[in-house]
């Protein structure tokens, strides 16, 4: 898993330089899809990097453990116990981000509600269907 998101995190920043290079500017196609993919890849290294941050911290902390000072101990192990869930949620949310998508995600939907017969009591319960949909979208 490591490695993937190591290339992953590669791929991101390597997406960032060629944004910011001015000539992409000239293909708005080219331009639209590095944007997209940049985009893409940032909803993981953005988790990336804060796990990769606590990993550290977790670290820290655990070097900390063995100091003499109790104080600094106490406050290590309160660390210590603070961030091990964090490291394992964000572990979670890094093993979902990395599953395939589906790609109908991307596309759009047309959705036509009529009312059908009841008169106005089908209008109305359209009329809730509908906004019931525009909620959920």
């Amino acid at each position: 898993m490591k490695d993937k998101l190591d290339s992953i995190a590669a791929r991101y920043e390597a997406l960032g330089e060629e944004l910011s290079d001015p000539n992409i500017t000239r293909d708005r196609q080219r331009f639209q899809e590095v944007a997209r993919r940049h985009a893409e890849l940032g909803e993981i290294v953005g988790p990336y990097r804060e796990f990769q941050r606590v990993q550290r911290e977790l670290a820290e902390s655990r070097q900390l453990l063995r100091d003499e000072d109790a104080d600094l101990r106490e406050l290590a192990a309160a660390e210590v116990a603070e961030l091990e869930p964090r490291l394992a949620e964000l572990e979670q949310e890094l093993k979902v981000r990395l599953l395939p998508s589906d790609p109908h995600d991307e596309k759009n939907a047309i959705v036509e509600i009529r009312a059908g017969a009841g008169g106005e009591e089908a209008c109305l319960f359209a009329g809730d269907l509908l906004r019931m949909y525009l909620r959920y979208a």
